[in-house]
């Protein structure tokens, strides 16, 4: 069996794993989880359920199935892939130098970090180790990914903080305070405009504003 094949074949019998953990705790049999993905708008047949869980006769688990599973299911897709989260050891991908750690490669998945390896010490122990190859990738392979949430973040914290305004101006805040809002508001909108101009510049698609931030893109409404 060639490299990849097992690998692939590993890599499936995590998602069984992964479907069927989730399944009996959540006390469903595998009818009810194909029912469930006929809801979501693809059946996964109960047969092919028990074949996945069965770890030997899954053959490869697609894309749409690990994410339809998933939704059936009612959790991330990733805690199917990665179901020994956080410290169950995995191989990222079929030439890996090593192994990483199922929540490690989660984040790598993710775009939350570089692929790493875990190396053996000379001591002993081991060492969590990054490629330079592997952060060049990660710095512009998961750029828009990476702004993405800061807009995301970014939002949120603006949201709090003219919410925090409102509740000042109610109380009556003295001058000084509502100054220091309007600045914290100030820079948060000109990070995220930043960003959006950021993410078109790199080909992306900015971000859903809706009513509240739509100014921020330049659309009152």
């Amino acid at each position: 069996m060639e490299q990849g094949d097992s690998w692939a074949r590993e890599l499936t019998r995590r998602v069984g794993q992964g479907v069927r953990q989730k399944r009996e705790s959540s006390g469903m049999s595998a009818q009810q989880v194909s029912d469930r993905t006929a809801d979501v708008g693809m059946r996964v047949s109960r047969a092919r359920i028990a074949a996945l869980e069965s770890g030997e006769r899954g053959g490869e688990v697609k894309v749409a199935e690990l994410i339809v599973l998933a939704r059936a299911l009612m959790i991330p897709p990733l805690a199917l892939l990665y179901p020994g989260v956080p410290g169950e050891r995995v191989v990222a991908f079929p030439a890996a130098e090593g192994e990483t750690t199922s929540i490690d490669a989660a984040m790598w998945f993710a775009g939350e970090s570089p692929h790493g390896v875990l190396l053996p010490l000379p001591g002993g122990g081991e060492v969590y180790t990054y490629w330079g190859d592997d952060w060049s990738d990660f710095e512009d392979g998961a750029a828009l990914l990476r702004l993405g949430r800061r807009e995301s973040e970014k939002l949120a914290t603006l949201s709090r903080k003219k919410g925090e305004r409102h509740k000042a101006e109610e109380r009556g805040a003295s001058d000084a305070e509502m100054a220091l809002l309007a600045t914290d508001i100030s820079a948060l909108e000109k990070d995220i405009r930043e960003i959006r101009e950021t993410v078109r510049r790199l080909g992306g698609e900015p971000g859903h504003l809706g009513p509240a931030h739509s100014y921020l893109d330049g659309r009152e409404v």
